[in-house]
Parts: structure tokens; sequence; C-alpha cells
């Protein structure tokens, strides 16, 4: 069972102390908490310090009690209303669209992984060696680990962690909602509800999670939220909105790389344009705070490899920052994706039918058709709109993020870290996270300036577009999902009278996941392929062939007596249904269990 309460202790205990006020600190109380626990978990394990929850809370505890003595706690709760029923809105289409085992044939089983190793050992740095049963990929130990430290903080034990992460789906939709109301809110009174409208029927906010990209979701959410910090120091002077960006920044590089270097492009696009306007002294200050952050991580990353007498992760930073993928797409694509980032993905799918001859009905064509107009126009007057209110800063933005891409895929010039974009689509999804803010202030200066009715139309027909195309048809990525309750059936079955048994599976199915709903260990997964020598394909390949002899030699070889089939297994499944050689021992529709005799 997901462990909410802690979760939810730690948010309330972070509301009270907040230093903001009114609405801003109901806004800003989550991604604190976020912050809190990213940061923390790094500071206990680089102290190695057991990352024991009640010292979360603890330190909250003291804080507050502190604060109460003072006099200086607020525990008023100021909640926005439109801002609350668009985070309701969200949430409704999420449950409609998310598949409830968040377990797909590739990154998710990884992430799971990295989050059973933190919840067994207690810490970010565990040991490789005492998971290396499990943890089939070793570039995991150094990856990032923000997202798993909040899967941690949410499981009461590793097989809580699918359902942690499905919490934090939808935890990190709500964070969506209102860090993109948050910036309309820094930049214009009112226009916060614009720009949260666009989240609910903006795809790419689930989309992220339909990929499983995990902590890529969760630093997107914190990198928009960072911007808003930007705004509104930038508005107001006061420097409590640079600490806690600065605090934000820290948690932001260590959950994923893609949405700090959006960051420093932002910042970059900010900085040149104060510079041009004469805010010389606030532009000090950006850089300070930010820098700070990058100080304080490369500490934390400096002590750990003086602890541990090992600098892995220098390595692994410098290696990724020599990274260049230059695929050399054809340009017409590359256009494709620059047009579809500014008006979503309607505008890929109008132009690659026109372009590509794709057959598609005519209905089909005319709503991807109508749908990419509306989003382009949109994004069209938000840019009218930030020209005029002198915030084109964001266009520029806007614009130094079409060159990443270009130069990427076209000219490949060499920029560190840059250049490990590795393809287009990635770049459009980091891309169409920003574009509801262009879109909200679209819809504003439509509605303020043109038409009131117009705008209403295009909230309208996006609306039902996005309803008719994501929830009413079951999204693409649905069939790359490899869990079901049938599944989990057998995987209860596994945990309860195999005990320390090792599973045979066949690489990307239903078995990897074995590890985490149950305390056993498979044989092949996404990232590992071989075992005792052999290619999961050459075991495939023996239960087309019939090959008995040559399949229960391998399986006695490797101590194995327990095979696992599921739907998405690529084998022959009636080889197991001769009772000479197997006993099924569990069946649940497509998904069972034997037993080699």
């Amino acid at each position: 069972m997901v462990d909410v309460i802690t979760f939810i202790i730690l948010i309330f205990l972070m509301y009270l102390i907040n230093p903001l006020k009114n609405e801003e600190k109901f806004i800003t109380t989550p991604f604190l908490t976020v912050f809190y626990i990213i940061s923390l978990s790094y500071l206990l394990s680089t102290l190695n310090i057991k990352m024991y929850k009640m010292i979360y809370i603890a330190i909250l505890s003291i804080i507050a009690l502190y604060l109460a003595y003072k006099g200086k706690l607020e525990p008023k709760l100021h909640v926005p209303n439109k801002l609350m029923l668009i985070t309701i809105l969200t949430l409704i289409f999420a449950f409609l669209i998310l598949p409830k085992y968040p377990c797909d044939m590739w990154d998710s089983q990884n992430h799971f992984y990295k989050a059973k190793a933190i919840i067994l050992d207690k810490t970010i740095f565990y040991s490789y060696k005492d998971f290396a049963g499990y943890l089939t990929y070793p570039y995991y130990l150094l990856y990032p680990s923000g997202f798993h430290v909040l899967v941690y903080i949410l499981s009461n034990s590793f097989y809580d962690i699918p359902y942690s992460a499905y919490f934090l789906e939808f935890f990190i939709l709500t964070l969506y909602v209102f860090s993109i109301y948050y910036i309309g809110e820094s930049i214009n009174k009112n226009l916060g509800f614009y720009t949260a409208l666009f989240v609910p029927i903006c795809f790419e906010f689930y989309r992220v999670f339909l990929r499983t990209l995990f902590p890529n979701a969760l630093g997107f959410a914190i990198f928009l939220v960072l911007v808003a910090l930007l705004l509104r120091y930038r508005s107001t002077k006061n420097t409590i909105y640079l600490k806690i960006f600065s605090l934000g920044t820290f948690s932001l590089i260590f959950t994923h790389t893609f949405p700090f270097l959006m960051l420093f492009l932002f910042l970059l696009s900010l900085t040149i344009h104060d510079l041009i306007k004469g805010r010389k002294k606030e532009v000090i200050n950006y850089i300070i705070y930010f820098l700070i952050s990058i100080f304080l991580a490369l500490m934390i990353i400096k002590i750990n490899e003086y602890r541990f007498h090992d600098n892995k992760l220098t390595k692994a930073i410098e290696s990724y920052s020599k990274m260049k993928f230059l695929k050399n797409e054809d340009i017409i694509l590359d256009c494709i994706t620059i047009l579809g980032g500014l008006g979503s993905y309607y505008i890929v799918n109008t132009l690659l039918i026109l372009i590509c001859n794709i057959y598609v009905s005519f209905e089909y064509f005319l709503k991807c058709l109508i749908l990419a107009t509306i989003y382009f126009l949109l994004f069209l007057f938000g840019c009218i709109y930030f020209y005029k209110k002198e915030y084109s800063f964001l266009i520029t933005y806007s614009i130094l993020m079409i060159l990443w891409i270009i130069n990427n895929q076209v000219f490949g010039i060499y920029i560190p870290f840059y250049s490990a974009l590795y393809n287009s689509s990635r770049w459009f999804l980091n891309f169409q996270i920003f574009s509801p803010v262009f879109y909200g202030a679209g819809l504003y200066y439509i509605r303020e300036k043109i038409s009131k009715k117009l705008a209403v139309l295009f909230l309208v027909v996006l609306m039902l577009g996005h309803i008719h195309s994501n929830i009413f048809h079951h999204p693409f990525y649905w069939k790359f999902y490899v869990v079901n309750d049938g599944v989990i059936e057998a995987f209860k079955f596994i945990d309860k009278n195999l005990k320390n048994e090792t599973i045979l599976n066949f690489g990307q199915d239903s078995g990897q996941f074995i590890p985490i709903f149950a305390n056993n260990k498979c044989t092949f997964s996404y990232v590992n392929k071989h075992w005792r020598g052999k290619h999961v394909s050459y075991i495939q390949q023996l239960t087309w062939e019939g090959n008995y002899k040559e399949f229960i030699n391998f399986c006695k070889s490797s101590n194995i007596s327990y095979v696992f089939i599921s739907i998405n297994s690529n084998v022959n499944k009636t080889f197991f249904e001769n009772n000479k050689y197997f006993e099924i021992i569990f069946r649940n529709n497509s998904t069972m269990l034997v037993n080699i005799k």
C-alpha cells in the first residue's frame, strides 16, 4: 500500500513553514516538499546516514515548532477555486488515459529496479554488488535519483514501487497545472487561468507518462516552477524567490538533464533581455543563485567520490557532455517537428498525411487540420501578447529551443550536453511542455482584443478534439505495457509459493517485473538479454523448434525449475503444454507458470 500518510504529513508541515503568502503559499508548497525530499536525501546519503522517513518529518516538525514559538506560523489555507477545478479535470483525464500499472517494455523497469535498491539500502549511494541480482543496468547506479527518492518516501516496501509511481503520475500532473498557472499569474493577473486550461488538453503532459519517462516528467514540473519563481523575483525584487529557485535548481540537477538544459536556455534568454533593459542587478542575482546550486551539487558529487574512492560519477558526467547524436534526419521531418512544437502533435499528423501521402479518413484529416490551425494561431497570438507586454524573452527562449534542434539535426556543431539530445521527438516533448504558456496567452489576447466568442469557440473545439482523440480511443502507447491484473495474480503466486527461486522469462515481457512485485529474480530483461552465456533469442527459438532436450538442459544447468509465460512472451506457448516435460502450476488467461519436471 502506498504510504500517502507520510507524504501528506510532509506537505502539511511544509505548508506551515512556507515563507510565501496567500495563493503562492498553496501553489508552491508541493514543489518545496519535492525540493526538500530530494535535497535532504542527497545530504543524508552523502553523510552516510540512512534515509529513515522519521528524519524527514522530524526536521520539518522542529522548524514548525520553532516558528510557532516565535508566532510566525500562518496556517490559513488559500485555495484558488479555478485552479482546483482545472486540476480535477486534468486528473480525471489522467485516470482515463494512464494505465493502472505503469510497467512498459522499456524505461520503467530500470527506474523501478533503482528505486528498489534505494528502498532496501535506504541510501541513494547503494552498493551495486548487493543488488546485482536484479539491478541489471550498472549505469542506473549513477543516474540522478530525484524521482526515485519520491518513490522511496511513498513505498512501505519494494512491492509498492509501481503503485507509488502511479500515484506520482497524478501528483506530477498536479504540479504541471500549478506551475503553468503560476507562470501565467506571474506575467499578468488572471492569465494563469488561461495558461492552466491547456494542461488537461495538451496530450504531451500525458505522453511523458505513457512513455514512462518518470524522472523527465518530474524534471519538467520543477523547470516550470523555477521559471515562475524567476518571473516573480523579476517583478517583486524579493530574494526569497531566488532562494527557493536555488534550492529547486539543486533538486533539478539531481532529477534529469534535459529540463536543466532548458532552464539554462531560459536563464540565458532572460539575461540577454534584462541586460539590454539595464537590469544588471537582477542579472547578477540570477547568476549568483544559479551558480550556488551548481556549486552545491558539485560538492555533493566530489564528497561522495572522495568517500568511495571512485570518480565514476565525474567520468559519467564528462562522458555525457561529450555525446553527440547527429541523426541527419530528413530536413522536411525536422521542419515538421519544429512546426509541431509550435502547434501540437496535430500539426505533425497533418503535415505527415499531406507530405508522406498517408491514407486516413477525411474526417480524421479534417480534425487534425482544424486543431493544428487553432493551436498554431494561439501560439502566434501568444507571441504577439508577450512582445507587447515586454516579455519578449519568452519568444527568445523558444527561438533558442528551435536552434537547439536545428543544430543537432542539421549542422551538428558540438555543444557540451546539448549535443546529447538524441532525436527530434524528444525535443518535441521538451518544447511542448512550455507551449501552454503561449497557448493560454494567445487565448487571453484573442478574448481581450479580438472576440470573446472566438476564444470560447477555440477552447471548446480543442477540448472536444482532446476528448475524442485521447480518451475515447486507447492511446497508442498502451500496447507497450506488459502488466495487468492477471499478471499481478501470477506475481503474487510466485512470491507466496516460490520463494527465492530464479524464474525463467523471455526478455521484454511481463516477467522482467518479477523482482519488483515478488522477492524473486528473473533471467532476462530490457537491458539484460544474456543468461549463462545464452541470448534470450536462442532460448525463444528452442520453443519454436520444439527442442525439449536442449531447453531442459539449459534450465537444469542454470538451476532453473520454473518458467513464466505471458501474452507478450515471444515464445511458442503450446511448447509448454507437453505434460511429459512440464506441469502447469498457475494459469490465468494468457499468463501461466510452469514447473520443469
